[in-house]
């Protein structure tokens, strides 16, 4: 079964998702958090790897960040560390309203960092964590070392921000300067260290 929804967050962004069941009832729940500049299908890899689990008998749900998707205003400025985490918590609380009671969570690139952060501070409902290529230290966005980094992070991102107000991603997401302040602040992996559940790195 598939089930479109809405879901308010606590600063009054609407976040669209999408719960996929299998015919067998459950309280156990597998939620994936996409990267930056993409949407809920992770470029078709959630939309398959959601399609296997609800063949195994999990639930599912995936939803579209702040900034991203369907939860993108016109503006596209909304995205940050901390908005991310935000949409967790609401989309965890609007979860928990609906039934479900445990939870693994999937997070891909740049969702890494709010899913370290709701990790340390909600522990007890969360059986696992799946790191999928997820990035949890921001140091190579701030000082990059690899010519493709250097080429859109650091002083280039910065110049840009100082431009035009906020640097352009691709899909029409828009970098602002608070966003990319964050970067040089927080530490997703030392919030993570907090999490003494399995986890699963790829």
């Amino acid at each position: 079964m598939n089930k479109e929804v809405v879901i308010t967050t606590s600063d009054g962004l609407k976040l669209h998702g999408l719960l996929q069941t299998p015919e067998a009832e459950s309280k156990k729940c597998v939620v994936l958090c996409h990267g930056l500049s993409v949407d809920m299908e992770e470029l078709g890899a959630f939309t398959a790897l959601t399609g296997d689990l609800v063949h195994e008998g999990f639930h599912t749900f995936r939803f579209d960040f702040r900034g991203h998707g369907k939860s993108r205003s016109q503006e596209g400025l909304e995205y940050s560390v901390t908005g991310s985490l935000k949409d967790l918590n609401a989309v965890m609380s609007h979860l928990k309203k609906m039934g479900y009671t445990t939870f693994v969570i999937v997070a891909a690139s740049f969702a890494g960092g709010a899913v370290s952060f709701y990790c340390a501070e909600h522990p007890e409902k969360i059986e696992g964590i799946v790191m999928w290529n997820a990035l949890i230290d921001y140091e190579e966005k701030n000082h990059p070392t690899t010519e493709r980094n250097k080429q859109v992070w650091g002083q280039v991102a910065l110049d840009e921000i100082k431009q035009k107000g906020f640097q352009e991603k691709s899909r029409g997401l828009k970098f602002s300067k608070e966003a990319f302040d964050e970067l040089l602040t927080l530490k997703p992996y030392e919030a993570l260290l907090k999490f003494k559940k399995p986890a699963l790195f790829i």
